[in-house]
Order: C-alpha cells, then structure tokens, then sequence
C-alpha cells in the first residue's frame, strides 16, 4: 500500500506552493492585521486569536517575490512550526491535495540550491509545486528571535 502525502495548495504571485496539512491549523479570509511599531521587514503583523498573539510572516519576503498589497480574496494561513504558530497571507487557496510518495521528488534531486528552504517537488495541472515545511523555511536565527520575541510579548 502506497502512503499518501496530503497538502494545503496555494498560489502567490502565480506560483503553487504547499504546506503539509498537518502543518496548518486553520485558514482564515484576508483580514487587517495589527501592526507593530518598529519591526523587521519579515513580520507584516500580529493578529489576536483566544488571546494569543501569532505573528503574520512576509512569505512573499521569504519566497523574494514581489512585495503586494494584501487583497480581500486572499487568504491568511495559520500554521505551527516546532517553534510556535505563524500566519502569512496567501493569493489563493487551491484546496488540499493528495499525493504518493511516487508523485513526489525530493528537492535536492531536482534543485540542490533550493533543497535547504524546499523539502519536495510535485506536479499539479501543469504548475510545479513546491513544497515547504515551515522548520525548514523558516530556520533562519533570525525568525526565531522574532517567533521568541511575539511569544515572550516583546513585539506587540
């Protein structure tokens, strides 16, 4: 028996994007976020859910794609690192899509330079898809000072 893989789908700036659904806590329609005085150029802001703050990451900063303003058809996903939960905003969400282990690739096959940020590659209607997990993408020292940061009420 095959194991499959499910994933969250996403576009942003016309490229397909995935997140392991185990990975996602929820997904939200675009909403304001609150931003904080003097911040660093990867948190866009904070929104408040239960009382908790949970930071909003630039993906498209991360991703180096051009910088947008946040639409009212996007999407605001909220997921959990080993670190913390995170949210970034999306363009669309495609849906959550299964996939075999032999519809995937592991990246460093395809783009060894890209395997430290991309875990795998799959194909979907004709779109590549990049699949991240949110440790890897964001295990830079510096998101982790900010994850600290937002959860210790230092940024807020």
């Amino acid at each position: 028996m095959t194991k499959e893989n499910n994933f969250l789908i996403f576009t942003l700036d016309g490229h397909y994007f995935a997140l392991d659904i185990a990975e996602v806590v929820r997904v939200y329609p675009a909403l304001a976020v609150e931003c904080p005085g003097e911040s660093p150029p990867t948190l866009c802001g904070l929104f408040t859910v239960a009382g908790k703050n949970i930071p909003v990451l630039d993906l498209r900063y991360r991703l180096h794609l051009p910088a947008r303003v946040v639409q009212l058809d996007d999407a605001l996903v909220v997921a959990h690192s080993q670190e913390s939960e995170l949210a970034f905003f999306v363009d669309t969400i495609i849906g959550v899509r299964s996939f075999t282990e032999d519809e995937l690739c592991d990246s460093a096959m395809i783009y060894s330079e890209m395997a430290e940020y991309v875990s795998r590659v799959t194909e979907l209607d004709g779109h590549t898809v990049w699949i991240y997990t949110l440790d890897l993408l964001f295990a830079d020292q510096d998101f982790s000072v900010l994850l600290q940061s937002v959860s210790a009420g230092v940024i807020s």
